[in-house]
Formats: C-alpha cells, structure tokens, sequence
C-alpha cells in the first residue's frame, strides 16, 4: 500500500482505526485498481450496529455523530481517491497534506455511500458516485434489527432529497437499494402477506411498492425493477449472497429493457 501523509483523530482511542479509514482503505482501493481497472467500488457506511462499534472498542456514537463521522472521512476519501493532497482540521479526523502516492487516480474508483439520514444523503448526491439506500431507520433494541422506512412516500422523499443536492452541485450520482428480501414465488400475494406477518406493522401493500423486497415470479421481479426504475430512478441493487442463484435468473429478462 503506497499513501504519505500525517493524520490523527480527535479522539485517541481510534487514531489508528480512523487513519486508516481515512488514508488506507482508499489506498488499498486504488491498489486493488492496478488489478482490476475501472471496475473496483468503493462503499462507505455509518457503521449502525452496536457490534460494529464493540469490536473496535467503542460505545457506538449518537446519529448525528455517526452522520458526521461519515460525512467528513467521506469528503477525504474522495478528495484522495481523486489525487488531491487532503488537509483537514475536523471534528472526527485529522489529516495533514496526506495523499496517495504511486497509484492511479483521479474517478476510476467508483465511490458509493449509502445510509438513510439526511445529511448523509446531501453528502452522497453531492460527491459520491452511487447513492446507496438502506431502507433502515432507527436501530432496535437488540442492536442489529431496524424499524423500516420503505412505504413509497419514504422512498420519494429521500430521493427528492438526493434530487435537490444534486442539482444544486450539478452531479448525477446513479441510485442503488439494498435489497432485504428476496423471495421466489408462484403465490407473490400469498408470500407478501406471510412477510407482513413476520415484519409486524408493514402492510402488504407497502411491501408491493417498495424496492427493498422482491417476491415473485422471476418475471414478477424483473417487472418491479423495471417499474423502481421508472417511479424512483433506482437503478442498482445490492443483495445478499443467498439472493443471488435468483437474481441472476433475473438479469437476463432485463436486457431489453
């Protein structure tokens, strides 16, 4: 890994966590590229479990922290992944004149961030590549499960706001969803109402819209990607690795469209 520079956190604890966050992993990202050019992807996230934050030894921080934490490690990592030389005298992070050295540069790491909270929507629209949606709110008491926000009227409003922010930069960040659910079926209204049943406050009919959950028929499921495309601008989609075997049943209806 080729990077130089001088950096440091505001908080001791995860100075050595936070550099390289900051410096190492886009390094590692634009090293990876010498590899595999053009087709390396850079995600960030908030970190929103509490497990997350335990392995490293910290209390996991506030959202407005987290947003915040995000929001300027972001800013510096696009700004190295671009081959600038990055100074900042932050809340959460420290750099001075840090850089990457000997690697190539400058938009061929695709950079994605994703999360739900607004500033971190802003942030996303205005300088990263992929705007990720998690369809996530507040995280449960049990540390991992979440409220949901995937009703329509959810969906349009943060892409209403990704909209704005980009316009105002003048960028257009392509739009992706993490898939929660997905589910091959004959009976899609039979499979809707049985998630419902275990979601507990998600009707069917919210689960029918929304682009987190795909159930269905393959051909149902190409047609409600298509109809996410058309209705939200949604064009990416991240699943798990046990969805796969059936989206890739999916791609080939796509083609055409």
């Amino acid at each position: 890994m080729a990077c130089a520079g001088r950096g440091g956190s505001r908080d001791d604890v995860a100075e050595v966590g936070n550099l390289h966050a900051a410096i190492g992993r886009p390094g590692s990202g634009a090293t990876l590229d010498i590899l595999a050019p053009g087709r390396v992807l850079f995600g960030l996230g908030a970190g929103h479990t509490f497990r997350e934050w335990e392995v490293i030894g910290r209390q996991r921080p506030s959202p407005s922290d987290r947003a915040g934490r995000l929001v300027e490690f972001a800013d510096a990592v696009a700004r190295l992944l671009k081959g600038e030389s990055v100074t900042v005298d932050g809340r959460y992070l420290r750099l001075n004149e840090a850089r990457l050295d000997d690697l190539p540069v400058g938009d061929r790491v695709t950079l994605a961030v994703g999360g739900s909270n607004r500033e971190i929507l802003r942030f996303a629209a205005a300088r990263a590549d992929i705007v990720a949606l998690s369809g996530l709110g507040r995280t449960l008491a049990d540390g991992h499960r979440h409220e949901v926000r995937w009703s329509s009227e959810d969906v349009r409003a943060q892409v209403s706001l990704i909209g704005e922010a980009s316009e105002r930069s003048g960028t257009s960040p392509a739009l992706e969803a993490l898939v929660q659910v997905v589910k091959v079926s004959e009976h899609r209204s039979h499979a809707l109402a049985e998630l419902s049943d275990r979601l507990r406050g998600v009707s069917p009919d919210v689960l029918d819209e929304t682009p987190y959950v795909l159930v269905g028929t393959v051909e149902e499921m190409a047609a409600q990607l298509v109809w996410h495309a058309e209705r939200f601008g949604i064009t990416r989609y991240v699943v798990r690795q046990p969805a796969v075997e059936a989206v890739e049943q999916i791609l080939p209806l796509l083609k055409d469209r």
